[in-house]
């Protein structure tokens, strides 16, 4: 479908602002720039905000700003490094006006449809639930490495298909909605900003309040190349427990195993403790929004701590979408 013809025939469409976030980003930014500029959408402005680069990434928005009049705005605050990925994002969200909201990571490459459907979807969404319910949609990818070999062809076949099979709630620290392949109307943006303090990624919560209080579209096509090459900020990758499997049956020797074992126990106890701490931070913030069937499932989450070991087994297996391999390392090694 030619989305470009289509749209220059429209007399109205909402603008979409597409908020970039980079630090240290110089490799792979031009080309995801280029995707960018690149897209069929026809109002699209990027704003982009550097976390206090070592590299050339500011000479680089720059130079596309100049060559691109009107279509790149650089946050120039004078605040450098906030701390990371989210808080780069929040401050972009902070300043986002725009009726509707993308999110760019700077070392991934755009399929040049990939606005233009994302926005279909979210227009589908509004026509069902109206422009004042908090709506989220977001989409598959094919995962590559640095050099754009293709690792997945689709991430969402590679986790079981749990993206076209969504549990019915979404939890604040379950990155099952990657910022990449977000895009957001403006209701949902205004109730979550201010982000909770702690967070596992502004993606994790604007995908659990918009479960909850708003409504969810999957694009089951692949939108996007997702670049894993190591020097990510973010953290989308294969499940936890495949990556567990790997390390103890794969890495090494047989000699290799207890210290593989040590590395998982502890991967797996800092994974609880961040369930725990993200799920207190969202009530704080949102406890007034929060379903009543949500925030039972949270405050079990919340109070992690204080539980025996059979009830903290029992309450982190059942986080809603949850693989059955994922739930067997944490009852083997909680």
């Amino acid at each position: 479908m030619d989305y470009g013809n289509i749209f220059s025939f429209m007399s109205a469409y909402p603008k979409v602002q597409v908020l970039l976030a980079t630090y240290n980003g110089e490799k792979f930014l031009p080309e995801q720039l280029d995707s960018l500029l690149s897209q069929t959408y026809p109002d699209i402005e990027i704003l982009a905000r550097d976390d206090g680069s070592k590299d050339n990434t500011p000479q680089i928005l720059r130079a596309y700003q100049l060559n691109h009049p009107g279509r790149i705005n650089i946050v120039n605050d004078g605040e450098g490094n906030l701390g990371g990925y989210t808080q780069n994002f929040q401050r972009l969200c902070d300043l986002s006006t725009m009726p509707v909201i993308a999110f760019s990571d700077q070392d991934d490459v755009w399929n040049p449809e990939k606005v233009a459907k994302s926005v279909d979807a979210l227009l589908k969404l509004e026509e069902r639930w109206g422009q004042d319910k908090p709506l989220l949609v977001h989409h598959d990818f094919t995962f590559v490495d640095a050099e754009k070999t293709v690792l997945h062809e689709s991430f969402d076949r590679a986790n079981g298909n749990r993206k076209a099979h969504p549990p019915k709630l979404r939890m604040p620290f379950a990155a099952d909605v990657h910022g990449f392949s977000m895009t957001v109307n403006r209701a949902l943006l205004d109730v979550a900003l201010p982000f909770p303090e702690v967070a596992n990624g502004h993606d994790s919560v604007l995908g659990c309040l918009a479960s909850d209080i708003g409504a969810i579209d999957f694009i089951p096509e692949q939108l996007a190349l997702y670049r894993r090459h190591g020097k990510n900020t973010s953290h989308v990758g294969i499940s936890f427990a495949r990556r567990s499997l790997t390390k103890l049956l794969k890495d090494g020797t047989v000699l290799d195993i207890p210290k593989n074992l040590r590395v998982i126990f502890d991967e797996v106890r800092s994974n609880v403790n961040l369930k725990r701490t993200c799920a207190r931070s969202y009530i704080e913030t949102y406890r007034p929004l929060i379903s009543e069937e949500q925030l039972t499932l949270l405050e079990k989450y919340a109070q992690l701590d204080e539980l025996s070991a059979i009830e903290r087994k029992i309450v982190l297996c059942s986080q809603p979408g949850m693989s059955w391999k994922t739930k067997l390392l944490l009852a083997l090694t909680l």
